[in-house]
């Protein structure tokens, strides 16, 4: 049975895509006027890093300065638009019940992450929270599952990383770890990955680990 269950963030407990592209549609209205993003473009920019979207979408830009922009107009569309996924604290709970320890490895930035976790009321539920300025490398690179693996002193077959998006897949295949992606996003998966599980709904998480 796995002894700890690491969670991606934005996609996965989170729903923050309404903030997300909110944030983007303002910077984009600002430095980026004759620019018209297609939805598809807007669903997707959820997942990377943020650092690596801002250069993606404002190359020409100073990043430093695109960055504290982001984060300073982001702010007020937190409490508006971000909401934890259905049955998300139950589960998480359930979990705990069960002996599990819970962490998070998200390529969001810590201050981010933990305004997240606040808000929607998980803040609580995680012994340990590694995002993307605690990791020299983002996802895929498993840096932060590895460290996660040092800080619980588990073995890679005792963890379970649960995610959104192929790199989640590719993080935890390449950490050595049990994968299991969810999908309750709008982003599509493809229909072979490297991940044990899939999951359409948290209660269903419960019943694969229960009978791991």
């Amino acid at each position: 049975m796995y002894q700890v269950v690491l969670f991606d963030m934005d996609g996965t407990i989170a729903d923050t895509d309404v903030m997300i592209v909110a944030s983007f549609l303002e910077l984009m209205d600002l430095y980026r006027p004759d620019y018209k993003p297609n939805l598809r473009e807007l669903v997707y920019i959820s997942g990377p890093p943020i650092t690596e979207t801002l250069k993606r979408f404002f190359p020409e830009m100073d990043q430093a300065f695109i960055l504290k922009e982001y984060q300073t107009r982001s702010k007020k569309f937190y409490a508006r638009y971000v909401q934890a996924f259905p049955q998300t604290r139950e589960t998480l709970l359930k979990l705990k019940a069960l002996g599990l320890r819970l962490g998070v490895v998200t390529s969001k930035m810590r201050a981010s992450t933990l305004e997240t976790l606040h808000l929607i009321g998980l803040s609580d539920l995680f012994e340990l929270i590694i995002a993307l300025d605690d990791v020299k490398a983002p996802k895929p690179n498993p840096e932060g599952i590895l460290k996660a693996l040092d800080y619980f002193a588990v073995s890679p077959k005792e963890v379970l990383y649960v995610g959104d998006t192929v790199t989640d897949d590719e993080t935890s295949d390449r950490a050595g770890v049990d994968g299991c992606l969810v999908t309750w996003t709008l982003r599509t998966l493809p229909s072979i990955t490297k991940a044990k599980y899939r999951i359409h709904t948290f209660p269903e998480l419960m019943e694969f680990i229960q009978h791991e």
